[in-house]
């Protein structure tokens, strides 16, 4: 895999061109804080971007990151995880998705991995970054539910 992300701040700032991206790299930002703030349409948001290859377990994410969007999300902010996963392996190996999951399903990503949500709390999109629904993605970014 390419890198720790997934390419995937590259690729939501090409898929989406209209969206103002600010990127988050600072020793200086508080422990937790997510990859990208995002505004569209007056509406703004944070994105912490994540790689997998394997459905059951996210190696990368941070106690920290959990506690940061759970606590924003309590503040009424809008914070998502995407994770691209890339499966090695299984029935559905070879597979290339994106996973949009909400901030209060971020705890549950972080100790079962992407195959145990509730309704509402993540959506996935199959076929790599050409095939990934960009519209509906911008809708999840900009609405209040999934």
């Amino acid at each position: 895999m390419s890198t720790k992300d997934g390419d995937l701040r590259q690729i939501f700032r090409s898929h989406l061109p209209k969206f103002h991206w600010q990127s988050v790299e600072s020793p200086l930002t508080g422990k937790g804080t997510p990859d990208s703030n995002y505004c569209f349409d007056g509406i703004e948001g944070w994105i912490e971007y994540k790689q997998t290859d394997s459905l059951r377990k996210i190696k990368s994410i941070k106690p920290e990151q959990v506690a940061w969007a759970e606590r924003r999300a309590r503040a009424g902010g809008r914070v998502f995880m995407a994770v691209r996963a890339r499966l090695s392996s299984g029935t559905m190996k070879g597979e290339d998705q994106l996973w949009m999951i909400r901030a209060r399903a971020i705890r549950r990503a972080f100790s079962s991995g992407l195959s145990s949500f509730e309704p509402g709390e993540a959506v996935s999109f199959r076929g790599g970054p050409g095939g990934w629904d960009w519209g509906m993605i911008s809708l999840i970014l900009t609405s209040n539910g999934l």
